[in-house]
């Protein structure tokens, strides 16, 4: 089934988490923790992300073809921004704006 895209959210004590969805459309995890900056939160679905990718990898769950692409929406502000998480042939991670 794969993982379809991961949403950043805000909760009401203005603490961020994430949560990832499945290539049905179905939420399968949400962070165990809160996080105080977006910046570590981003951090923390990259890192989360990686061990997933990993974890599919070797269950041969899906095959992953570098480099792989995640959508990543952006709901902590106003007008949601849409990223692209994105794992290239390197094994390097980076964040981008989507086109």
């Amino acid at each position: 089934m794969g993982l379809r895209k991961i949403e950043l959210h805000k909760n009401k004590k203005g603490e961020f988490y994430f949560a990832k969805f499945a290539g049905n459309g179905e939420q399968i995890t949400m962070s165990s923790e809160s996080y105080t900056s977006k910046e570590n939160a981003i951090k923390a679905v990259i890192v989360d992300t990686n061990i997933t990718l990993l974890l599919l990898q070797e269950q041969q769950a899906v095959q992953l073809s570098y480099p792989y692409n995640i959508p990543f929406m952006d709901w902590t502000v106003t007008i949601p921004v849409k990223r692209i998480i994105r794992f290239d042939a390197n094994g390097v991670i980076n964040v981008k704006d989507a086109a």
